[in-house]
């Protein structure tokens, strides 16, 4: 009677193992699964946009409709766009230059997110710019490092500071850096946080960038 009672536990203690076993395998893959869908959630690719500092037609971007914007031929101005390239100084990038406009941009330089290397790696694993990682979450700017974990910005926090008063301003751009940008246009009802890494740049001559929208 007790063999068989033996028996019987032996073979339920082996089920029970088992059956944890197979249900944390099944709990990794979710959690793997979860963390891939965030991190396809949050990592835009975003689009490449290239501005011409002697073109009319594409020297300035509005990122409320994702488009390059040309000066206004009747009032020769820029009021729809959001972003000027070597217009008001040159070879540098202008914001909040219309009326009732606001904007505050970080420079978050040429930043990346170094690759979480495993032991069983063999491929070699490169860094990732931050402009891929870095998204808004709630109130706080986050990124993803290179294991998936999540950290808070400190630097990029400071887009969501309250606006200067100071008006039309022009940053200097520099290749390979990202920027953060939150602008609000009152005259057009529009607010936005938006990223952007230029990817190339010659001072008077064009500019090109990848841009994503944050909010």
């Amino acid at each position: 009677m007790k063999t068989r009672l033996s028996v019987a536990m032996v073979l339920l203690l082996l089920a029970a193992t088992a059956w944890i076993t197979t249900s944390e395998a099944r709990q990794t893959d979710d959690d793997a699964k979860e963390a891939t869908s965030a991190a396809d959630s949050i990592l835009p690719t975003g689009e490449l946009v290239t501005l011409y500092a002697l073109d009319d037609s594409s020297c300035a971007f509005d990122f409320d409709r994702g488009q390059v914007v040309e000066v206004d031929r009747a009032r020769l101005d820029l009021a729809s766009a959001d972003m000027v390239f070597n217009r008001y100084a040159e070879g540098a990038l202008t914001f909040a230059h219309k009326r009732d406009a606001k904007a505050i941009v970080i420079d978050l330089g040429e930043e990346y997110v170094e690759a979480n290397r495993q032991p069983t790696d063999e491929a070699p694993q490169i860094p990732l710019s931050i402009y891929y990682s870095i998204f808004l979450d709630g109130r706080r700017i986050k990124y993803v490092d290179g294991g998936g974990t999540l950290h808070h910005h400190r630097r990029g926090q400071d887009v969501l500071n309250q606006f200067p008063d100071s008006g039309a301003f022009s940053v200097e751009p520099q290749a390979g850096h990202t920027y953060l940008l939150r602008y609000q246009d009152r005259l057009r009802g529009v607010s936005r946080l938006v990223k952007f890494q230029v990817i190339d740049f010659e001072r008077g001559r064009w500019l090109t960038f990848r841009w994503a929208p944050m909010a």
